[in-house]
């Protein structure tokens, strides 16, 4: 996990804070860090299992990475199971871990406790849900979660991400090749992908034809320098080009897939907790219109959100325009929503989610653990 960024802009050094405040409040609960006392930066004296980083590869497929999300849970169980045993202290009932997830994460530990370890079938049908992960979390807190995608993903797989001037450049070609980057996109019913010429909604945003036509993404031609390097045993370009095709259609359908798997309306099992902490301040891209003649897209609208994520993305709000009711209609249980006016990245360095974070890890009454009337 990035705790600090450290850069040098035009010989001025930065040092920016990304989860180091996430780790620091966690320390003042008594939650220790295990990578900072592995790696010598604080002395937690023997005996440590209150709180792991799961690491994972957020370019890779999300069900992918929630399949290693089982496997590390697993694993750390063990250890904090041997330390009690050491300490002669006998379990009353089943390990159960709390998650505090940020952006992404949000995605990968929600797909764990709906599917478990389950892969998305090559088939195109959705997997069991089974809830299974449910049996290792007790509570999930998702920060600034994009559970409804985010009209950014579509700027950079057409346009590339940079985080500065001199910082390294992801162009839209690499970009294209990560199935997250996809998994990220807006559902199609809430008609973020509009013509300009008409403002009519696009039929189907994962739609591989549509971004064959309009040379989104792999399919630009100025990305054909990008696959010569990344496909360099296919010496024709049109070759290359089929490829790139082929790698773009697979990975959308994928996406789509994986929209309808994450958006299955289902009760939240007993003895499980979702909290969500939402950025309700800053304009935030909503919506975006595509030139049918040149296929540059351009954002058209906006609402609140964090800067990355809208607020109605982390509730996945599925009311649109036509179809809106006073109370929230989401496939996510939530049992507690904290609303901030802060950016995507400062959500986790308010002092008021530091307060409410401690809360709800150690004093809000565990709802899950009463008896079911």
């Amino acid at each position: 996990m990035l705790e600090r960024v450290r850069v040098n802009l035009l010989g001025l050094p930065l040092n920016l804070e990304v989860y180091a405040g996430v780790l620091g409040v966690l320390g003042v609960g008594g939650y220790r860090d295990e990578s900072l006392g592995l790696a010598g930066a604080v002395d937690y004296g023997p005996g440590h299992y209150t709180c792991y980083q799961f690491p994972y590869d957020w370019r890779r497929d999300i069900a992918e990475s929630a399949a290693s999300l089982q496997a590390f849970l697993e694993e750390k169980a063990l250890v904090v199971e041997s330390a009690y045993a050491a300490q002669g202290i006998e379990l009353s009932r089943p390990l159960k871990f709390d998650v505090v997830t940020h952006s992404m994460g949000g995605l990968v530990a929600r797909n764990f406790l709906m599917y478990g370890s389950q892969p998305l079938p090559e088939d195109g049908s959705l997997p069991e849900l089974t809830w299974d992960g449910a049996e290792w979390v007790e509570r999930l807190i998702l920060v600034g979660t994009p559970n409804g995608g985010s009209a950014l993903a579509v700027r950079n797989l057409l346009d590339g991400f940079s985080l500065g001037p001199l910082q390294i450049q992801y162009p839209p070609a690499l970009l294209g090749t990560y199935p997250s980057a996809y998994q990220l996109l807006p559902r199609n019913h809430h008609g973020a992908a509009r013509w300009a010429d008409s403002n009519e909604p696009v039929d189907n945003l994962f739609d591989p034809q549509l971004w064959a036509d309009q040379g989104w993404g792999l399919m630009a031609e100025s990305q054909d320098r990008y696959l010569a390097d990344y496909w360099s045993d296919l010496g024709d370009r049109d070759a290359r080009r089929a490829r790139a095709g082929r790698l773009q259609a697979r990975l959308l359908r994928r996406a789509e897939q994986f929209h309808r798997a994450m958006d299955r309306p289902a009760p939240t099992p007993h003895g499980l907790e979702i909290f969500a902490v939402i950025g309700d301040k800053i304009l935030t891209p909503s919506a975006f219109s595509i030139d049918r003649e040149t296929g540059r897209v351009r954002v058209s609208d906006a609402e609140f959100g964090d800067g990355t994520v809208l607020r109605s993305s982390v509730l996945n709000d599925q009311r649109t325009d036509q179809g809106w009711t006073p109370h929230l209609q989401s496939p996510i249980e939530f049992a507690g929503v904290l609303f901030l006016p802060e950016s995507h990245g400062g959500l986790t360095r308010s002092a008021i989610f530091s307060d409410n974070l401690l809360y709800w890890l150690l004093e809000d009454p565990r709802h899950g653990l009463r008896a079911r009337p």
